[in-house]
């Protein structure tokens, strides 16, 4: 049904088509789902969530919440923090466990017991998102349309058959930074986005426009990279060469192996430090035949006393 090329996705469908009655979210895993719109489901009461709930005080905290409550403010406080990211968290996984039985939901207690402080919503991108109540809220639906037309509007005014300047150094970018890529496990999109040649390729092509990265490599060069979720479930992109992108890859390492610019390439290694112990230093030269003279004044130092023995005598005489 839908063109090929991923010229539109299905969320695009979903939210212009269906607004209302479907939203996007993310599971544990940080993979998009799709659910039935708060206001297009019944709300049944979850018994379990409704037991739990009952248990707990309300007019204060238990400890265990607090700690929990800290937990998530402080992953929230210099910006919103999705869903997934903050149940990954050390802090709060510790306080969830201790907490939280295994069939209540982490958002489900944001909702009921902190949601004064702590909003869980649903941003641009369909992630579930905690937003401290007070700080900016997230993009509107009308806003996201309007920043959708301006994507659109970009990637209309692109060639078709051509890479602009800007275009081809950003791609040259990406595949010089996979070509310098040494990690056992496949970089990432947030890998390749952190790169400064790919950050300063990015800003330049995306200056006046408000397009999403993962849209440009999807819609531009899709042919070359696929974007795939990590089977780890991080809530990250991991990214694949296609056969047509493995040439180009092999082509940048032999060139940046001729180059080995500064700053990208390890420096050789230094040999060890030297570990042996110093040699024993010889004995100083006053040293020498110590013995010898010291048994040498002992006896001439017997003889003055002897002599002096005598010598009252004499004079005694």
């Amino acid at each position: 049904f839908l063109p090929p090329g991923n010229v539109v996705s299905l969320q695009e469908w979903v939210e212009c088509r269906m607004p209302g009655e479907v939203e996007l979210g993310t599971d544990d895993a940080g993979l998009v789902v799709l659910r039935p719109a708060r206001n297009a489901r019944e709300k049944e009461p979850d018994p379990a969530l409704q037991s739990f709930l009952s248990r707990l005080p309300s007019d204060q905290f238990l400890q265990e919440e607090e700690d929990l409550r800290e937990a998530i403010v402080s992953a929230c406080e210099k910006a919103p923090e999705t869903l997934a990211q903050v149940k990954r968290l050390p802090s709060v996984l510790k306080c969830t466990k201790v907490l939280l039985p295994a069939a209540i939901k982490l958002e489900d207690w944001i909702e009921r017991r902190i949601g004064a402080e702590v909003a869980v919503e649903t941003d641009a991108a369909g992630q579930r998102v905690c937003r401290l109540m007070g700080s900016e809220p997230l993009p509107r639906q009308e806003s996201r349309n309007r920043e959708k037309d301006r994507s659109e509007e970009f990637f209309r005014m692109l060639p078709k058959d051509a890479f602009l300047p800007e275009e081809e150094k950003l791609r040259m970018a990406i595949f010089d930074f996979l070509a310098g890529w040494s990690a056992q496990e496949l970089a990432t999109l947030q890998h390749c986005a952190q790169s400064p040649a790919v950050a300063e390729a990015k800003r330049v092509m995306f200056a006046s426009h408000a397009v999403n990265f993962k849209d440009w490599i999807e819609r531009r060069i899709g042919g070359e990279l696929i974007l795939r979720p990590d089977p780890a479930g991080r809530g990250e992109l991991e990214i694949h060469l296609t056969p047509a992108a493995r040439p180009v890859v092999a082509e940048r390492v032999a060139l940046l192996q001729a180059r080995k610019p500064p700053g990208i390439w390890p420096a050789p290694a230094r040999p060890p430090p030297h570990l042996h112990p110093p040699p024993i230093p010889a004995p100083m030269p006053h040293m020498a035949g110590g013995s010898e003279r010291g048994s040498e004044r002992s006896n001439r130092q017997d003889r003055r006393r002897d002599k002096e023995r005598k010598e009252p005598q004499h004079r005694d005489e």
